[in-house]
């Protein structure tokens, strides 16, 4: 089944797919979980997860918005060091399907929540900060 929560995995144990907070939610949604397997698999390195599956009360206090994709299960940080490492976990996010991708200074942000676009995306956390920045700066602009 899709919508099926997986808390095992090949490559992943059900504690690197819980709530970072310890409150016990784990897992992600088997849909994504087969491709974060396959992109795994076809990467050739491992993925050292930073966040996974959260809770209201963590995903709020990460800055999450109110509808992430780490709140279904279909989310996943990875550590991305180095180019290197971060194009080898791109590319092989793509080529499974993944199609939500942030791009953070140490990490990778994979996703596959259908609640957010028809269309695949990718985005730079640090840009997309400089441009909130930006659009708060000009609020105080009078035109």
């Amino acid at each position: 089944m899709p919508n099926e929560i997986v808390t095992e995995m090949v490559h992943f144990t059900g504690t690197e797919l819980s709530c970072n907070c310890g409150c016990g939610l784990v897992g992600l949604t088997q849909h994504f979980a087969d491709k974060v397997e396959y992109a795994r698999e076809k990467a050739g390195v491992a993925f050292v997860v930073r966040s996974s599956r959260r809770c209201d009360y963590w995903n709020t206090l990460q800055g999450g918005k109110g509808n992430s994709e780490h709140l279904w299960g279909d989310a996943l940080d990875v550590e991305a060091k180095d180019s290197f490492t971060r194009w080898k976990i791109v590319k092989a996010a793509i080529d499974a399907g993944i199609r939500r991708i942030g791009i953070g200074a140490t990490f990778v942000h994979l996703g596959d929540g259908l609640q957010y676009s028809p269309y695949p995306v990718i985005w730079n956390y640090a840009f997309a900060g400089a441009v909130a920045k930006e659009a708060e700066d000009l609020d105080g602009i009078d035109s």
